[in-house]
């Protein structure tokens, strides 16, 4: 069976059930980073492993075709990510399906991906609530991001991801030593 249907199965399948994708390897790594980056609550970090999906490998130049038809069959939307604020969970190139779903549906350590005011699109994690709607923050991004995510802005969250990078060999080896 192909990493595509893996993932689709998997996803659908989560999805339908309503439970969340658990990555204990991600925790590790998460755990394993926090001091660096600023996120050392643990039940955050628990929540980040619970709530965000490892990127299925799929050959380069396949990932916005691998998360367009996962997209299409569970009504979602795929965005191509770029940039390096949420590695190592999604490194740059790491094509993103994502689900909408209402305000209140947003958890504390969802990848959330909202639109800033220049238009941009953003997928960062939801790290905290404040006055003005959730707190977001990219993995490897020093501060908060200064907008916060609200009803008007808020596209959905990540259900899927497809990269063509393998994660790295350190992060490898830090998740196969615990």
């Amino acid at each position: 069976m192909s990493t595509v249907k893996r993932v689709e199965r998997m996803v659908i399948g989560t999805l339908s059930e309503g439970l969340p994708l658990l990555l204990v390897a991600l925790l590790a790594t998460i755990d394993s980073r926090a001091a660096e980056i600023n996120l050392s609550n643990r039940r955050l970090l628990g929540k980040i492993a619970c709530f965000n999906p490892e990127p299925a490998i799929v050959p380069d130049g396949q990932q916005m075709a691998a998360a367009e038809k996962l997209a299409r069959q569970i009504g979602g939307l795929a965005f191509f990510g770029l940039g390096g604020s949420m590695s190592p969970l999604y490194g740059d190139k790491t094509a993103l399906v994502v689900r909408s779903c209402s305000y209140g549906q947003i958890r504390r350590g969802m990848t959330v991906v909202y639109l800033k005011q220049n238009g941009f699109r953003v997928a960062h994690l939801v790290i905290d609530e404040d006055a003005n709607g959730y707190v977001v923050q990219g993995l490897a991004s020093p501060e908060p991001d200064p907008v916060s995510v609200n009803e008007d802005n808020l596209i959905g969250y990540v259900v899927a991801a497809f990269s063509s990078t393998p994660r790295p060999p350190s992060w490898q080896s830090r998740v196969q030593s615990k």
